[in-house]
């Protein structure tokens, strides 16, 4: 029988290995994904298996402020672990750009 924390690291470390197009029956990927999310666990911002799916997936934050993500490449459990606070948490109003943009375009125009 799984304890609770064991049931929210499974669902955590599935949505990790979805994102990252990584095989949890490969018993090394699987050793690798878990210690990440395990690591993920005592972030500040919680993390669930939601909010990895959203941020991390193809139309999340990831693919929009993330210049790997921006390239195409798929996130790394590394690279979540590395992301997570500025991506998890509130944007930051000093990186919206659009902010600089003024008139009747400024909501349409993309930098």
């Amino acid at each position: 029988m799984m304890t609770e924390k064991q049931k929210i690291l499974l669902d955590l470390s599935e949505a990790i290995a979805e994102v990252c197009w990584l095989d949890l029956g490969i018993r090394s990927i699987r050793g690798r994904i878990f210690r990440r999310a395990e690591e993920l666990l005592g972030a500040k911002i919680t993390p669930t298996p939601e909010k990895i799916r959203t941020i991390y997936g193809p139309l999340g934050e990831w693919r929009r402020r993330d210049w790997r993500g921006k390239r195409g490449d798929h996130p790394t459990p590394e690279n979540i672990l590395e992301t997570w606070p500025a991506l998890a948490g509130e944007p930051d109003p000093a990186d919206d750009r659009r902010r600089y943009v003024t008139g009747e375009y400024a909501e349409f125009i993309r930098h």
